[in-house]
């Protein structure tokens, strides 16, 4: 990734650039853990951003979050959401 998409991503803006924000996550999470089931990170990556989205009061690290809380959904096939439980 060069020096300016690393910029970018920095300025990226969760709640309107959730697409984007969604897919790098993805990505994160796919280079981490190269077996993992696809469908089920994105599965993951989309329960935990809505969930954590709508009760967010500080947006900025919420991709962060996402990211630790998918990984974590993928890495022990949990189903997304159920963190709290």
């Amino acid at each position: 990734m060069s020096i300016d998409e690393e910029k970018k991503k920095l300025f990226l803006d969760p709640e309107i650039d959730k697409v984007e924000v969604e897919k790098h996550i993805i990505k994160r999470i796919e280079e981490l853990m190269p077996d993992s089931d696809h469908e089920e990170v994105v599965r993951a990556v989309e329960v935990e951003y809505e969930e954590l989205l709508a009760n967010a009061k500080v947006k900025i690290h919420l991709p962060t979050l996402v990211e630790k809380l998918a990984r974590e959904d993928v890495r022990n096939h949990i189903p997304p959401g159920h963190h709290n439980e």
